[in-house]
């Protein structure tokens, strides 16, 4: 059982190192994390793309190859500006707050129509939606830096969390080892 209990400690503090690692990079390199994320799916695509091309040239289909085309095309397009790619993200995210908050907005002036009570608390969500959006859409870099940081700063408590159990894991494990070592005869004497 301890054989097992070592090799499960080293499996799991390699796994955290390599978090930590990971989550540093995040951290202090968002950018160069997103332009990788991003080439592989752009990777991904273009050989999609390569081989709907490819089954259309060969089948003779004229819209598989126009389709299969395109996709290349698009692989191609990303996997050489992967910062352009990855700032669409949460540009579209900000479009999609920004048209919810104008709707909450909007609600909120009907409802002080019928007159709610909670018509100015509806409205104080609906600017905040508007703001964020607007966040989301004028500073798409910005915010694709910092959400990359963010998850960083997760993997790296999380790698140092898994640190931590293993320790004290290991810790435990020699504790209970030592205290069976004792036996009757020890005591008797």
């Amino acid at each position: 059982m301890i054989d097992t209990l070592k090799k499960l400690h080293f499996h799991v503090t390699a796994q955290a190192l390599l978090f930590l690692i990971l989550g540093l990079v995040m951290v202090f390199s968002p950018d160069s994390v997103t332009a990788f994320l991003v080439r592989l799916v752009a990777v991904v695509i273009l050989l999609m793309g390569a081989f709907v091309l490819l089954g259309g040239l060969t089948t003779g289909s004229a819209f598989s190859s126009l389709s299969g085309g395109l996709l290349a095309m698009i692989g191609l397009w990303a996997f050489s500006r992967p910062n352009t790619v990855a700032a669409f993200l949460p540009a579209i995210f900000g479009v999609v707050m920004l048209y919810h908050g104008v709707q909450d907005i909007g609600l909120a002036l009907e409802s002080k129509g019928y007159r709610a009570s909670s018509w100015g608390g509806m409205i104080v969500i609906g600017i905040i939606s508007v703001i964020l959006g607007l966040v989301c859409i004028f500073g798409a870099f910005g915010v694709l830096k910092l959400v990359t940081r963010v998850i960083g700063i997760m993997i790296i408590a999380d790698a140092i969390g898994d640190m931590i159990l293993v320790r004290r894991t290991n810790q435990a494990s020699r504790d209970i080892v030592d205290g069976e070592v004792v036996s009757e005869e020890d005591i008797g004497e």
